[in-house]
C-alpha cells in the first residue's frame, strides 16, 4: 500500500510538463537542504517535519515541470530563515549557497507591495506578504504551486490557482 501512494503521489506531482513549479518557502528550504545534507531532513528545525521520501517527491515533481519561479519576498523569507542569528549549522551554510545558486538561474516575479496588499487584502491580513507574492505570481504565471501550508493552499484553490498540498501525499504512519 506505502508504494502505491508514492506512485500516486509521485503521478500527481509530477503532471505539470507545460506549467513552471513555485515551491513554498518551507519546500524551497527542503529542496535546498534535501540537495545539500538529505540525512538531516526530519533532524534539524525547520526540517524536522520532511524526510527523503518528501524531498524524492518534490525532486520527481520539479524535474518534470517547464523551470521554476519565485518572488523577491519568497526569497528574503528563505534567505532569513537559513541565517537566522548569524549561526548557521552546516546544513543552512551549504543550503545558503544553494539559494545564492538558485537565485541565479530562477525565474523572478516581482509585484509591488502596494499591488498585492490591493489585490488581495484578506490573504495579507491572513498569510501575510510574502504569500500575496507566492498567489500573485502563481495566478499570473498560471505556475502549479507546491506547498505545505494548509492555508495557503486553501487560499490558493479559492483562487484557481494550481496547487498541490505536498503534506496530502504522505505515506501514512
Amino acid at each position: 500500500i506505502e508504494q502505491f501512494i508514492l506512485t500516486i503521489a509521485t503521478v500527481r506531482l509530477s503532471a505539470c510538463h507545460s506549467m513552471q513549479v513555485l515551491l513554498d518557502t518551507n519546500v524551497l528550504l527542503l529542496y535546498l537542504c534535501g540537495a545539500v545534507a538529505p540525512e538531516m531532513l526530519g533532524r534539524v528545525k525547520r526540517l524536522d517535519g520532511f524526510d527523503k521520501e518528501d524531498f524524492g517527491l518534490l525532486s520527481a515533481s520539479i524535474a518534470r515541470c517547464s523551470g521554476q519561479l519565485t518572488t523577491p519576498n519568497l526569497l528574503t523569507e528563505a534567505s532569513n530563515l537559513l541565517n537566522v542569528g548569524g549561526r548557521k549549522t552546516e546544513v543552512f551554510a551549504g543550503a545558503s549557497v544553494a539559494l545564492a545558486r538558485y537565485i541565479e538561474e530562477i525565474d523572478e516575479v516581482f509585484s509591488p507591495s502596494e499591488e498585492l496588499l490591493r489585490a488581495n487584502p484578506k490573504a495579507y491580513l491572513e498569510l501575510g506578504l510574502a504569500d500575496c507574492s507566492v498567489l500573485a505570481a502563481a495566478k499570473a504565471k498560471e505556475a502549479r504551486l507546491i506547498t505545505v501550508d494548509a492555508m495557503l493552499f486553501g487560499f490558493a484553490k479559492g483562487m484557481s490557482v494550481e496547487a498541490v498540498n505536498l503534506r496530502h501525499f504522505r505515506t501514512p504512519p
